[in-house]
């Protein structure tokens, strides 16, 4: 039976009744009931749970009651920066997310969605993190999205600290994965601020870590290196008690001579320092707070590398002016400068390594080892210490080779000494093991046995014959810088052609400074250039003969080399006056002269300007193959077979007329095929007889 109309008193019984009823068959009066409706208690979690009961998937139903959290949280955030919304009720609302929030997460382990339970875990801590923040009145409150970005949850961390809401800031850093460390070092420098140096130690025992690990984290050891500079900086606000500051005052008596900090924050610097830092970040607070009795002390007693020492006691000891006062407590502290003779010794090496040569002299005047600092001045000297040098540098470093020569005088007095000292003690054991071993020793030997002594001691020792040998090359050394100077002759293209001498000599480097501590393709360019700077070869030529003679260079090589660079020059005059003066030296050797002659034809051979001086160098050449040799390489070839057939050299006649015939000089190789015939013949007849 087909249902009848619906009876208008009948809907007026149910409007009393239930006046939110809605009706399909009258959609205006649904609309209104719809804009009009409302609960008695808004919102209700419950009613929302039991709505969201009747969704047929458990697992999906969970995500939608994650995604109504997130939208309800949104609630939360403030209208504007600094301005909460006054109509939100902010902990019902974060009670709200929580319920729901719990409710997905027994769906997800109904589901068995493991996956699902962590989410929720992660959405209930982030809730605890928005408790807190309402609960103190914060006005930073976030949404739970926010909370999920690690740069929105690391701004709102840092504005707690800049607030100094640690354990909040803290909460955030561990529940939102953010390190913990940067909240306890801003805990802990802001004890410091306050002066609470305990509460501070507490505190940064969370961030900072062993030794190790503090030197080999930069951002570990550049927050240890901020705290101790907040220490040393700032003065203690809070006042010690009397016998607080008795007793550090005690503490620091032996420690302490002229620091820049009171106690209390010297003994707080030393216990991070101890603590946390390494022993160089120790000795070097040390030295810039004047303790270096302390720093030395230190260093004996952990038995520190040789960089700690270098880097952290002598080369600030020398920034600081201190140097002075470091040598008195080497001398004093451990028993002696021997004590430090290991650590010096290896920061010597430590420093030329580093070519830190100005700290290394100052060392090694400091050990009495005066080879090596004369070694070092002669470095200075050449440019060594720092980059290579012209020549035209040398006289504003001549008091180098002064000092170098002093202290080898030096090293050789104190060597007489030891010597004399060491001889009267054992001349009775000696002579008796001389007996007992038949005398074998003799003289020579024993000179040659002293010769060969050498200590590989943090001194270095050689035989005083040696450093002898190495005055004499200083004196002559001077002597030539100082005639170059008087003479002038710095500017002179001949001497500024150090390099292009070098390149010419087989025995020297290019980038070797030009002097007579060099070696010996070195020394003969030292030489050449004494030859070249003077105005007249003759100023020059004693000083030269004499270098040849003490470093037994090669005449012919030097003097070629001085004669290739005059005819370079087309200085013929110089030439002239070197070949009177090799002369008069009594060198008339036929190899020397003719090499300083061959050198000047070659070069001058092609120009016909020349030819004149070319001819009479050729005149002067003595051996007569160098002379057939010199007019072949001019082109006068009718020249060479004159000396070929005086000096009766067949072999010399033969090599003319093929190069006359291969220059289609037909007329001298007829003749020197005449020459050659009649000897053919003489031959002959010779065997016949």
């Amino acid at each position: 039976m087909p249902p009848g109309p619906v009876d208008d008193t009948f809907m007026e019984d149910v409007e009393q009744h239930d006046p939110w009823l809605l009706d399909c068959d009258h959609a205006d009066h649904c609309e209104e009931i719809r804009n009009e409706f409302s609960f008695d208690q808004a919102p209700s979690t419950a009613l929302c749970i039991s709505v969201l009961e009747l969704h047929s998937d458990a697992k999906q139903c969970a995500f939608r009651i994650i995604d109504l959290c997130r939208e309800v949280s949104l609630q939360l955030v403030p209208v504007k920066r600094g301005v909460v919304n006054q109509e939100v009720d902010h902990n019902l609302v974060i009670q709200m997310i929580s319920h729901l929030l719990f409710t997905a997460k027994m769906k997800f382990l109904d589901c068995g969605d493991s996956s699902g339970v962590e989410l929720c875990d992660s959405y209930l801590s982030k809730t605890d993190i928005l408790r807190h923040l309402v609960s103190v009145g914060s006005s930073l409150v976030p949404s739970l999205d926010d909370l999920l970005r690690q740069e929105t949850a690391r701004r709102l961390r840092d504005r707690l600290l800049a607030d100094d809401r640690f354990i909040l800031a803290q909460e955030v850093s561990t529940k939102c994965s953010l390190d913990v460390g940067g909240v306890w070092a801003a805990w802990g420098m802001a004890c410091l601020r306050a002066g609470k140096y305990e509460d501070a130690r507490e505190k940064f025992s969370h961030c900072l870590g062993h030794p190790t690990e503090v030197a080999k984290s930069h951002s570990l050891h550049q927050r240890l290196v901020g705290i101790i500079d907040h220490i040393s900086t700032t003065p203690c606000i809070t006042p010690q008690s009397a016998p607080d500051r008795k007793e550090a005052m005690q503490t620091l008596q032996h420690a302490q001579s002229v620091s820049q900090l009171d106690p209390a924050r010297f003994m707080e610097c030393l216990h991070y320092l101890k603590t946390y830092g390494s022993h160089l970040m120790l000795v070097d607070f040390y030295v810039q707070q004047n303790c270096l009795q302390k720093a030395c002390n230190f260093i004996l007693e952990k038995r520190c590398s040789v960089e700690v020492f270098v880097e952290g006691l002598l080369v600030p000891s020398l920034r600081y002016g201190l140097f002075a006062q470091l040598q008195g407590h080497l001398g004093a502290v451990g028993g002696g400068i021997d004590k430090w003779e290991g650590f010096l010794a290896k920061s010597c090496q430590f420093l030329e390594g580093k070519r830190l040569y100005a700290i290394l002299y100052k060392i090694q005047l400091f050990m009495k080892d005066y080879v090596r600092a004369a070694m070092t001045c002669i470095k200075f000297f050449t440019g060594a210490a720092s980059s290579p040098s012209t020549v035209h540098n040398f006289c504003s470093r001549l008091h180098y080779l002064h000092k170098a020569r002093g202290h080898l005088e030096t090293y050789i007095s104190g060597n007489r000494k030891t010597q004399v000292t060491q001889s009267r003690g054992a001349i009775a054991g000696k002579s008796e093991s001389r007996l007992r071993a038949g005398n074998i020793y003799d003289m020579h030997a024993e000179s040659e046995e002293r010769r060969s002594i050498s200590y590989s001691g943090p001194r270095l020792s050689i035989v005083p014959g040696d450093a002898q040998k190495q005055i004499e090359i200083i004196k002559l050394q001077v002597e030539v810088t100082t005639f170059l100077q008087e003479h002038g002759t710095y500017g002179s293209p001949a001497v500024q052609s150090g390099t292009a001498l070098k390149g010419a000599s087989s025995g020297a480097r290019t980038d070797e400074p030009v002097t007579l501590f060099g070696r010996s393709g070195v020394r003969s360019v030292v030489v050449s250039q004494v030859l070249l700077g003077s105005q007249s070869i003759k100023d020059g030529f004693e000083l030269a003969f004499r270098l040849i003679q003490h470093f037994r260079l090669r005449a012919s090589k030097v003097y070629s080399l001085v004669s290739q660079t005059l005819a370079q020059q087309r200085r013929t005059r110089h030439i002239e006056q070197l070949l009177d003066c090799v002369k008069s030296s009594g060198l008339r050797d036929a190899g020397v002269w003719d090499d300083i002659l061959n050198t000047c034809i070659n070069v001058l051979a092609d120009d016909k300007r020349e030819s004149k001086n070319v001819e009479k160098f050729i005149d002067h050449l003595i051996n007569d193959e160098n002379k057939i040799n010199a007019l072949i390489r001019c082109g006068k070839l009718k020249n060479a077979y004159l000396v070929a057939v005086r000096g009766k050299r067949i072999e010399s006649v033969e090599r003319i007329a093929q190069l006359a015939r291969k220059s289609n000089q037909m007329t001298i190789w007829k003749i020197c095929d005449q020459y050659l015939e009649a000897q053919r013949e003489d031959r002959l007849l010779s065997g016949g007889r």
